[in-house]
């Protein structure tokens, strides 16, 4: 299949997300995604992880033109498929949608996997996890973007750090790189 991409954020990342999510492949499991840009880490997730027929990814995204289009066209068959969902919207307005949806819109309540990488505002980012983290089911993994980042401030770096430190009690930090990954315990 031939894709539309403008940048790759995310190939560099693939040999530690098959390290960290190997023990998903070929389970039934449901994935949330906040920030899905142009769709690249979305189909690298169905192609490598979500391989049971039943598994699914729900995409949130503001969907910036002309990233939105790109996204739509990336992402088509897997949509067909029913492998993908995607909510157009603010993070916090779209993961509170999740969190009270009713079961017959076959959204998934809570998730095994999810993977932060929206906005790099630390308010934003510390309420994309905290959010999210009440969709995590346990023993669930949660993927942290941009930790590292070396952009000037404002950086996810503290947001990730206070939630960190919040709950600590209630995760296993199994990777803190550039890419933070938790384990829910």
């Amino acid at each position: 299949m031939s894709y539309t991409f403008t940048s790759d954020w995310h190939s560099m990342w693939t040999e530690n997300w098959m390290k960290d999510l190997e023990g998903l492949i070929g389970k039934e499991i449901d994935v949330l995604e906040i920030g899905s840009y142009e769709g690249r880490s979305a189909i690298w997730t169905i192609e490598n992880i979500l391989t049971h027929h039943n598994s699914k990814i729900v995409c949130l995204d503001i969907f910036n033109q002309p990233y939105f289009e790109n996204f739509k066209k990336n992402t088509r068959n897997y949509f067909q498929q029913s492998k993908l969902q995607y909510i157009q919207g603010k993070s916090s307005e779209s993961l509170e949608f999740l969190k009270s949806n009713d079961y017959y819109l076959q959204i998934p309540r809570s998730f095994d996997f999810i993977y932060v990488d929206g906005s790099h505002h630390p308010d934003d980012v510390i309420q994309d996890l905290v959010m999210s983290f009440d969709l995590l089911k346990p023993n669930g993994i949660m993927i942290m973007d941009d930790y590292g980042i070396v952009d000037p401030l404002p950086s996810p770096k503290e947001a990730i750090d206070l939630f960190l430190s919040k709950y600590e009690d209630q995760i296993e930090v199994l990777r803190k790189e550039y890419q933070v990954t938790i384990r829910r315990k």
